[in-house]
């Protein structure tokens, strides 16, 4: 499918489906950036539905969220990365990176809104085979595949953990 023909079915699945609160494991991984008090972060595919945004805000951190699915809007969420000025201290996301058609690409975008040495954080799931009768889990990151991903985009794998179904792995920009 094209980027068009995903977003619409994107907006046919989320006409119905309301996906649970993730806020927790999205605080988790923001956390793991070792994040600085007034540097600006940017949480990846964040979903138009989610709380973390509003709660990493209230604790004062300044977090902005990129959705790119349409939506019904919130001022702290854009669609468009043209809005976005580079020189981000990090970028994070949750639950998101299984669903790119093109990691690398994906990688790439982020890399070029991230200031030199900057770091991401990307917990999934499915950095192993799980959730597979979905058509939107596009990829599996198995084995050394994200660390592929990461060196093909300008990245370096600093860190991996695992607690049980959540994983998340930081990437630092070179």
């Amino acid at each position: 499918m094209d980027e068009f023909e995903l977003s619409s079915e994107y907006e046919i699945l989320y006409a119905s489906y309301k996906e649970g609160d993730t806020a927790e494991d999205t605080a988790r991984t923001f956390h793991a950036l070792e994040p600085k008090p007034g540097d600006v972060y940017l949480d990846w595919g964040c979903g138009w539905w989610s709380s973390s945004l509003l709660a990493l805000r209230a604790d004062g951190w300044n977090v902005w969220g990129y959705e790119p699915t349409p939506g019904p809007g919130s001022e702290f969420v854009i669609s468009d990365l043209g809005q976005v000025a580079p020189g981000l201290a990090g970028i994070y996301s949750n639950n998101t990176i299984e669903h790119f058609t093109d990691p690398v690409a994906e990688f790439r975008k982020m890399r070029a809104l991230l200031k030199t040495g900057a770091r991401m954080a990307h917990s999934s799931p499915c950095y192993e085979e799980r959730y597979l009768d979905t058509r939107f889990h596009t990829i599996f990151y198995l084995d050394k595949s994200i660390d592929a991903v990461a060196q093909a985009s300008g990245f370096r794998t600093v860190l991996r953990k695992q607690d049980g179904e959540y994983i998340n792995t930081v990437f630092q920009a070179a």
